[in-house]
């Protein structure tokens, strides 16, 4: 199962349109519809009900996209952690003070 199917998986389940998810994703409609379709044959059911141009999750669907959200929430606390774990996440601090000769002894203390 390819990640980015699962992505456009998502996307379409949030907005019930192909060619709204499409736009959104910035890619064709007709590949999209192709990757869902592929997603779909992959797992042996249909994920959506589709009348006209509305498409709504059914009961297939409806897991998958439960199952989908826990995978994605857990690759980003993953990579929270990871980052957290090696100092890659880092910001910038800025001081303002009056006394200068007492910043330095406040910096090494901390």
């Amino acid at each position: 199962m390819e990640i980015t199917k699962l992505i456009y998986f998502k996307v379409v389940a949030e907005v019930n349109n192909i060619t709204k998810a499409a736009k959104q994703l910035n890619i064709s409609q007709p590949a999209l519809s192709k990757a869902i379709h592929s997603l779909e044959e992959e797992l042996g059911v249909k994920l959506f009900d589709r009348k006209g141009r509305q498409i709504h999750l059914n009961q297939y669907g409806e897991l998958m996209k439960v199952q989908v959200d826990k995978a994605f929430n857990a690759l980003n606390e993953g990579e929270r952690i990871l980052k957290n774990i090696t100092g890659i996440e880092q910001g910038q601090v800025t001081f303002a003070v009056t006394f200068p000769h007492v910043m330095p002894n406040l910096i090494q203390q901390y």
